[in-house]
């Protein structure tokens, strides 16, 4: 089995044992660049390290995580964000991923199978967007070849 792409991850929640929670799991799945946020405004102040996921919660101090989702994907579309929340309410699934956010996550017995789970549909994402780009790289090569 092939080891996991270093992959950049930000963890947003403003309960630290949570944090720590995702971040364990996270590490026994091979994933090591993981950097833990309580705030929106620390979050916002560190995508300039460009992340690759951001796992985010609902509830956060003096906002919650549909406006930070929002801020997230006006600043970098590209940065993969899979929400996590333990609320219930339907709504709120449905606009994270209206807004962008890539899963939806219940804070459960289910919550560490469905984030390896996550984890797992990023990367074959990313490697099918790999495998898009070099085939358009080629297709391209090939024409300037032609003319």
């Amino acid at each position: 089995m092939k080891f996991n792409k270093n992959y950049k991850l930000f963890i947003v929640d403003d309960d630290p044992i949570y944090s720590e929670f995702i971040t364990t799991i996270l590490n026994h799945a091979g994933y090591k660049g993981i950097s833990a946020f309580e705030t929106e405004n620390k979050v916002m102040d560190n995508l300039y390290q460009a992340p690759d996921v951001i796992f985010l919660d609902y509830f956060l101090e003096n906002t919650n995580g549909l406006d930070v989702l929002r801020k997230i994907k006006a600043t970098n579309p590209d940065i993969h964000v899979v929400f996590l929340s333990s609320q219930e309410k339907i709504e709120i699934a449905v606009n994270s991923l209206k807004f962008g956010a890539l899963d939806y996550i219940m804070k459960n017995d289910e919550a560490k199978r469905r984030i390896i789970s996550s984890m797992n549909r990023i990367k074959n994402l990313d490697s099918k967007k790999k495998n898009l780009f070099s085939k358009l790289k080629e297709n391209f090569s090939i024409l300037n070849l032609l003319f």
